[in-house]
């Protein structure tokens, strides 16, 4: 398995320069607007969330958040989380 990454740039590089479109007169500009507005509130809350779950881990270890389905008995995700690269060495 191989995995390329290319072109990739902190986030704060990349410009925003404004796109742009045609317009018509059978589309309701409005609801494209208030969706695009609520598209970036997700982006923006997905974005806290995930920032907010990297900080508790890193300050209280790999094992302090994990999925309910990793504690049931057999799961093996938090035993692994201990282990280099998630292997027996």
């Amino acid at each position: 398995m191989y995995l390329t990454a290319n072109r990739v740039a902190e986030e704060g590089s990349v410009s925003t320069a404004p796109v742009m479109e045609q317009l018509d007169l059978f589309t309701d500009h409005m609801a494209v607007q208030a969706e695009k507005e609520a598209k970036e509130a997700e982006l923006a809350r997905e974005r806290k969330l995930q920032e907010a779950m990297l900080g508790i881990k890193s300050k209280f270890g790999k094992n302090a958040i994990l999925k309910g389905t990793n504690l049931v008995d057999g799961a093996t995700a938090a035993d692994r989380n201990g282990r280099i690269g998630g292997h027996k060495a």
